[in-house]
């Protein structure tokens, strides 16, 4: 087995590969991927020699900049570890993984993080979890006494280009939070795109960003708080977002919400218990920590 770092050339080589193996992945998706992703990112490849080269696993590298404490850093995002099927448990993955340590060594990146479909494929390698994902169902009808004829009233602005979102982080005083990327250009253009792919929608309601999706339920991907002058002021406007979402959850055909939020759970909390709704709590992301590899290279740790 040969590992390379693949070259423009590879890109439709690489793509069959990942519609082979991620079939649930959409055309819309991946035209984004390759558009705004694969040219800035690494790409480990692993051909098999004896029979004329033919890729048989693959490894994304996706770089990105977070805020460590006081400290910037650069970050390696692992995504699409794909095998082919007739490779499978032959050490295709382990090889990939291996020089992607060495690759994030020689570049000076001390933190590789990923999201894993099953944790077993990554633990022997070193990575644990670091973060937890809550993901609560809410059921809109639960909640009608938080509609009111104000409700129709709250500010909201659908922002239709990833220029207009980037308008939303300059004029606001959002600051990004401890080991979360930073808020530059071509994360706002990617994360935009992203979004919008597939549906998506990106709206300023009173002041907050929120990445939504508006399909069977209205499922809320990530928001972003504008700083606020106190904890009254901050209650009061997540109380006018909750009441929107409510809303507009009423026209789905589920008629439910489903919030995702990491560690923080300044949305969820705003809606009261109900045993009808589905409190979701899992790990969610890995990274890479401290750990000799065969002559002795390691990373700093940093937990």
């Amino acid at each position: 087995m040969q590992i390379s770092v693949a070259k423009s050339e590879d890109f439709q080589e690489i793509r069959l590969l990942w519609e082979m193996v991620f079939e649930e992945d959409s055309k819309e998706y991946l035209d984004f991927y390759f558009d705004f992703v694969m040219n800035h990112n690494k790409v480990l490849l692993c051909r098999d020699e004896k029979k004329d080269d033919i890729l048989i696993g693959m490894l994304h590298l996706n770089p990105y900049w977070v805020r460590n404490g006081e400290d910037t850093d650069q970050v390696y995002y692992i995504v699409a570890v794909a095998t082919h099927v007739d490779y499978r448990r032959q050490g295709v993955m382990g090889k990939l993984l291996s020089e992607s340590f060495q690759i994030a060594k020689n570049d000076n990146i001390k933190h590789i993080i990923l999201l894993p479909e099953d944790e077993r494929y990554y633990k022997p390698y070193g990575f644990e979890f670091v973060s937890t994902q809550f993901g609560t169902t809410i059921h809109a009808n639960l909640y009608q006494d938080m509609l009111n004829d104000d409700t129709k009233m709250i500010q909201v602005n659908e922002l239709e280009s990833s220029d207009e979102m980037k308008n939303w982080f300059v004029k606001s005083d959002y600051k990004s939070k401890d080991f979360e990327a930073i808020i530059t250009d071509s994360y706002i253009l990617q994360l935009y795109n992203e979004m919008t792919c597939e549906g998506g929608k990106v709206a300023e309601v009173d002041g907050n960003l929120v990445l939504y999706y508006k399909k069977e339920l209205i499922t809320v991907r990530k928001y972003y708080l504008r700083c606020f002058e106190n904890d009254e002021a901050k209650e009061k406007s997540l109380r006018k977002l909750a009441s929107w979402l409510i809303y507009i959850a009423e026209g789905t055909t589920d008629k439910k919400l489903l919030l995702n939020e990491v560690e923080e759970k300044a949305l969820s909390c705003v809606f009261p218990y109900s045993r009808m709704n589905n409190y979701d709590q899992r790990p969610y992301m890995m990274k890479y920590k401290s750990k000799k590899q065969g002559n002795g290279f390691y990373f700093d740790e940093v937990v």
